[in-house]
């Protein structure tokens, strides 16, 4: 991969291709973390160069598909990723920011998909079901991570 210009690697989303038959078509947003971790770790073992972690508020493309569409092939984009609370998104920015707080610091770039998704099923903006929950909580984790620098900084 290096030979061709990449020197890091992430994804857009939990890479719904891994996903295991038995999940079809809806996979629990707890259960799709587990599986892109076991994912996410043979990418940092193996791949050349570092990979960034992605987290995300789900996904569901049905709403880009027709209506008569028969859901009968498993894969992207039909696995639906559904569940996802503004409780659960937080523990999962945690995770994640604990996993780039053991890296260098310029290995430290975390993706989110996404913020204005609505027909993806992934979306930070606010909504009429959690208000600006996923905002709030991705801001509770981030100022957990910056609260010890700010007081290194400002002493």
């Amino acid at each position: 991969m290096n030979k061709i210009g990449f020197d890091s690697y992430s994804s857009y989303n939990i890479p719904l291709y891994t996903f295991p038959p038995e999940l079809f078509p809806r996979a629990d947003y707890d259960q799709s973390y587990e599986i892109y971790y076991a994912m996410r770790e043979r990418a940092i073992k193996h791949l050349p160069g570092p990979y960034f972690p992605v987290i995300t508020m789900g996904w569901d493309s049905s709403p880009r598909t027709v209506q008569s569409e028969v859901y009968e092939r498993q894969g992207y984009p039909y696995y639906s990723i559904m569940e996802p609370t503004p409780e659960k998104f937080g523990a999962k920015v945690a995770e994640a920011l604990a996993l780039l707080a053991k890296r260098p610091e310029n290995e430290r770039l975390l993706f989110i998909n996404a913020w204005n998704e609505w027909t993806e099923g992934s979306y930070l903006e606010p909504d009429t079901k959690h208000g600006y929950g996923f905002l709030e909580a991705l801001k509770r984790e981030l100022d957990v991570v910056a609260e010890p620098v700010m007081a290194e900084c400002c002493r």
